[in-house]
């Protein structure tokens, strides 16, 4: 859900590392 994270939070993660 944390697409502004930068990491795996839920799911919606668009920098998913």
């Amino acid at each position: 859900r944390n697409a502004e994270n930068g990491h795996i939070v839920g799911g919606d993660s668009k920098a998913a590392t």
